[in-house]
């Protein structure tokens, strides 16, 4: 409690976030009197601040580091672990990713060794963070799923069930909605049955979000709207802002367009109440976007270029990208080809900035579309074998209908909201071994095709090899009936040599001495 309490004060007496920015080392001088695991204590709890907040890391970093020399003092692995884990996160936060990434993996190797679940599910949950924040969301999701595995081993943590909630996010930026969907509607059900109406709100936004995404855009309404129920509840504004621009985004999809304006302009409304400058970019974007699906482009150029304006001066590459990408367009469908064209081209030196496919997709057929217009049929061509190729490299239809169905059969076995995580694990299994019998029954079926086309082939060969025999036969008979014939006609020259030569001579001499011979 006397550690608790310490810490508070230090924390107001150096004004929160400005004491760990600017007064570092008072705070190392002012933990002196305290006991040294005290002390230690205190350097990781003042090193323990979120990830975003760059602006602390310097000082997180010291304390982290200071924590480090005190637990090797006092002999305190665990702890080293932990300052060593909180030494990464502040260097993530900084920017040193790869340093990172180095002192967390030394922190789960120390913590392995010590058998500590706790510091492990922690260290894995850290190194997860760490390579979200470098785009690779390959090893985040691996490190989020060994997180989980020390996580369940444990009666309850704070990030036990947080743990759901990032996995599915980066599941979901990965493009792997299949099991986005899973672990979102896992974190739903342990959130509405715990009455969490605030993360469930966040949970059925982040639904909505991947049914727009497959777009299956019912599925989506559907859960943007029990958002917007629960963040109506929970007077949530800032949150349900940001339903509403989901919401009024759906129902342009669903051409619903009246109620399209309906939801992005109170998103627009709440936005500019609260001074939220970023909403109010989306909001203009949305607004343009309904406008330029009416084709009214004069109206969407205006609302796209008052977003690109604001999205320019936050930095925010992507929707910068997107509203040039859309000026692009409605420019094309008003003839001004020649802004077409630089809007176009702005937008796609953005996309290869970003390295991003879809928008590089996206961008080149907007290109493909203007050189088109343009009868520029050389330049055309170039752009669309580039949209092509971007193209190949999306999810293919089949695969979308696929992942669509996931969350129809997570729904059978989520109907009663009470059902355990457990249940639906084991439903999940009943699904699983159902799809096993069809695929053994496929096999079975493509077996007796085989054994079926192995006997028909069988039976043409052994037909083939009988008229072979047969013709073999024939002809051997054909030679003997050759020899025959060759015999029958020598004999018969034999027989008529003898006669016809006396007649030839018996006539010559007739002939040569017929003059001499008496009638």
């Amino acid at each position: 409690m006397k550690h608790f309490l310490w810490l508070i004060v230090c924390v107001f007496y150096f004004g929160g976030h400005g004491f760990a920015q600017q007064n570092a080392g008072q705070v190392l001088q002012s933990i002196g009197p305290l006991p040294e695991t005290k002390q230690l204590d205190t350097l990781i709890a003042l090193a323990s601040f979120p990830i975003t907040h760059t602006k602390l890391a310097p000082n997180c970093l010291r304390f982290a580091q200071e924590a480090k020399q005190r637990a090797t003092k006092l002999g305190l692995k665990g702890k080293y672990a932990s300052a060593l884990e909180l030494e990464a996160v502040a260097m993530a936060a900084m920017g040193q990713k790869t340093e990172a990434i180095d002192s967390l993996t030394k922190a789960i190797k120390l913590s392995k060794s010590l058998h500590n679940d706790t510091i492990l599910a922690e260290n894995y949950f850290s190194l997860a963070i760490v390579y979200e924040l470098t785009d690779d969301m390959a090893n985040a999701i691996s490190s989020y799923k060994r997180a989980l595995q020390y996580f369940n081993r444990l009666e309850s943590h704070p990030s036990k069930h947080i743990i759901y909630n990032n996995l599915a996010n980066a599941y979901f930026h990965a493009g792997n909605y299949t099991e986005a969907l899973t672990n979102y509607l896992k974190i739903a059900a342990i959130n509405k049955r715990d009455n969490n109406k605030i993360k469930l709100a966040k949970n059925y936004g982040n639904l909505s979000l991947v049914y727009k995404a497959l777009k299956n855009y019912e599925k989506a309404n559907e859960y943007v709207q029990k958002a917007i129920k629960l963040q109506k509840e929970l007077n949530d504004e800032f949150y349900l802002s940001i339903s509403y621009l989901s919401a009024g985004n759906i129902k342009r999809r669903l051409k619903q367009f009246d109620s399209a304006f309906y939801f992005n302009k109170a998103a627009l409304s709440i936005s500019q109440k609260l001074a939220d400058t970023i909403g109010i970019a989306f909001a203009y974007y949305n607004i343009a976007s309904v406008y330029e699906n009416k084709k009214d482009y004069q109206n969407a150029i205006s609302y796209y270029l008052k977003s690109a304006d604001i999205f320019k001066k936050q930095h925010i590459k992507s929707k910068i990208l997107a509203c040039y990408n859309s000026l692009s367009v409605c420019y094309n469908e008003l003839h001004n080809y020649n802004l077409s064209l630089a809007y176009g081209n702005k937008a796609y030196e953005l996309a290869k900035e970003l390295e991003n496919i879809p928008l590089l997709e996206m961008v080149t057929e907007t290109l493909y579309n203007s050189y088109y217009s343009l009868k520029n049929y050389k330049q055309a061509l170039v752009y669309r074998d580039l949209n092509m190729a971007y193209k190949d490299s999306l999810l293919n239809q089949e695969k979308v209908k696929e992942i669509a169905n996931i969350e129809t059969n997570f729904e059978i076995k989520s109907r009663d909201a009470e059902i355990a995580l457990l249940n639906k694990n084991k439903e999940l299994a009943v699904i699983k071994a159902k799809q096993s019998e069809r695929i053994r029954y496929f096999l079975i079926i493509i077996a007796f095709l085989l054994l079926f086309i192995i006997a028909f082939m069988y039976n043409r060969y052994k037909a083939q090899q009988k008229i072979k025999l047969s013709l073999a036969q024939a002809n051997s008979q054909l030679q003997e009936l050759n020899s025959s014939k060759n015999k029958f006609f020598a004999i018969i020259a034999h027989d008529l040599r003898n006669p016809i030569g006396a007649f030839t001579n018996l006539t010559g001499a007739l002939a040569d001495n017929f003059n001499q011979l008496s009638k």
